[in-house]
């Protein structure tokens, strides 16, 4: 019996210590929407690029160690160029496609119809489980796969169409983000196997922050004014039309200036 109860605690505390983490990672995953339409509430020059390439850089550094710590550990197999180029793509496609289409279809529609058409993906999984690999779909399955595309067709069916006219582009943006994303989880199981879940997300993140990079315009300053930092006093901008990041650069945040003209030797003529 002592032995029974022993073993079963680390497990219990195993499933409560996952259940808890799963939740976290849902909740963070939730509010990511909610952030991403107050940015675009809050300064109409931000498009999903923008956001996207800030988000990205935030996270790489973190990554890049996480990379770093678990290949000095060595605790997995190692992989192939071919499949690290597989893992590279899969990132691209997760992470950087995905998330691509799903800010720009927050630009369209609420943060709310998102989410419901975002966390379609499961289902998504499950088709295409059954489709491509013969997978039998469970009748828990199928009525949870009916309960959520009842629920899709009732919120079209509503009154939220005639007063939303880019709805279905948005909705479609987003359909598009949940189907990619699909197809990334599908894929990454037996990735995740044999590299573990840190050093493949770890590895799919850096590839999708790098893809992000590449699609992000350089940076510009505008050429009849100089958005100036209140901490450095040295001039700033940002990818894309959104030039300054708002915590250090808008206003009253930042100096908006025009440039100074170079001295002249004789004064102009009238």
């Amino acid at each position: 019996m002592a032995t029974s109860t022993s073993v079963s605690t680390p497990r219990s505390r195993a499933v409560v210590s996952g259940g808890l983490l799963v939740l976290l990672a849902a909740v963070g995953f939730s509010i990511k929407a909610i952030l991403v339409k107050l940015a675009y509430a809050y300064s109409p020059k931000l498009d999903a690029i923008t956001l996207m390439s800030l988000r990205m850089l935030l996270s790489l550094p973190f990554f890049l160690a996480v990379a770093l710590w678990t290949y000095r550990n060595g605790e997995h197999a190692r992989l192939t160029t071919r499949e690290l180029s597989t893992v590279a793509g899969l990132g691209v496609l997760g992470f950087y496609l995905a998330g691509l289409l799903d800010f720009a279809g927050l630009s369209y529609i609420s943060a709310g119809l998102e989410r419901l058409i975002l966390f379609l993906y499961p289902t998504l999984v499950v088709i295409f489980s059954a489709l491509f690999f013969s997978r039998p779909i469970a009748p828990s399955e199928r009525i949870a796969l009916l309960l959520s595309y009842s629920g899709i067709a009732l919120v079209f069916g509503g009154d939220t169409v005639r007063y939303s006219p880019h709805l279905f582009l948005g909705s479609a943006l987003v359909f598009g983000a949940a189907l990619t994303f699909a197809v990334y989880i599908l894929n990454s199981n037996r990735y995740v196997q044999r590299l573990g879940s840190a050093r493949y997300t770890a590895y799919v993140m850096t590839s999708a922050c790098i893809a992000t990079g590449m699609h992000s315009p350089p940076p510009t300053v505008s050429p009849t004014s100089i958005c100036r930092c209140r901490f450095t006093g040295l001039p700033c901008s940002w990818p894309s039309s959104a030039r300054c990041y708002p915590p250090f650069c808008s206003t009253p945040a930042c100096i908006v200036s025009a440039p100074t003209p170079p001295p002249s030797s004789a004064p102009s003529a009238r």
